[in-house]
């Protein structure tokens, strides 16, 4: 197979999708993917996943995992063999992070 280095556009559209696929639609707000290393020191994708408020709950369960393996078999069937490294964040996390980033 030809390894393809997909572009964060394109990481961030195809994580969108699946995720609102395989998690549900009303529950993702938003994607943001950036590159990194992984634990074996090799390029990998992080994929950050912004839930809507009060989504942690209604997450179906194994609903994350699927959507990791979901993402990886889609990234690896366009040729990009980078692992994505998922995380899930709520708006109200991310308000928080924000308003301590300077402490």
């Amino acid at each position: 197979m030809t390894v393809t280095e997909l572009t964060k556009e394109d990481v961030d559209k195809i994580a969108l999708r699946v995720a609102r696929e395989t998690i549900g639609t009303d529950l993702i707000r938003a994607v943001s993917t950036s590159t990194t290393y992984g634990t074996d020191g090799e390029n990998a994708w992080h994929v950050k996943f912004t839930l809507t408020p009060g989504s942690i709950d209604g997450l179906p369960s194994g609903s994350t995992l699927n959507n990791l393996v979901r993402l990886r078999r889609e990234l690896s069937a366009l040729g990009d063999t980078r692992f994505p490294y998922t995380e899930y964040t709520t708006e109200e996390e991310e308000r928080e992070l924000a308003a301590h980033a300077d402490d």
